[in-house]
């Protein structure tokens, strides 16, 4: 499902490249400008290392996914919206998985989200907040 996104430029940009679940209903954010995969171990910590003649030991535990994204400048009440998709401590996130190769329905996190504010005035002095430099990081469960 596409959202109505408000700002202008935006307008047809939430082709559902990533998802988010609210409710029973998938919400495509707005395209990310950047995307980026990483897929990454996890380790138990009390058996992992190396050994006195430097052999490695791993004990994985489990192997996890993490997007980080970055997304075009938007307006205040874009950005408010896809705050509040990504507001639970933890919810569902539908994106093409570089890992299986596959479309995956994931239980994520975000992590830190940055944006920096930005001011619009216009001729009568009045003025638009607006947010740019837009960054998040889905980290799978």
């Amino acid at each position: 499902m596409e959202y109505n996104y408000i700002t202008p430029w935006l307008e047809g940009k939430a082709s559902g490249i990533v998802q988010v679940k609210s409710g029973d209903q998938w919400i495509s954010l707005i395209d990310p400008s950047k995307l980026q995969f990483s897929v990454y171990d996890l380790d138990a910590g009390n058996t992992t290392g190396r050994n006195l003649e430097g052999t490695m030991l791993r004990d994985r535990v489990a192997i996890k996914e993490k997007l980080t994204m970055e997304f075009p400048p938007m307006q205040a009440a874009d950005f408010t919206l896809m705050l509040s998709l990504v507001a639970n401590q933890t919810f569902m996130c539908k994106y093409f998985s570089l890992k299986t190769g596959t479309w995956r329905e994931v239980e994520m996190y975000v992590g830190d989200r940055d944006a920096e504010a930005y001011y619009n005035y216009d001729a009568d002095n009045s003025y638009e907040c607006m947010w740019q430099n837009i960054k998040f990081n889905f980290i799978e469960v």
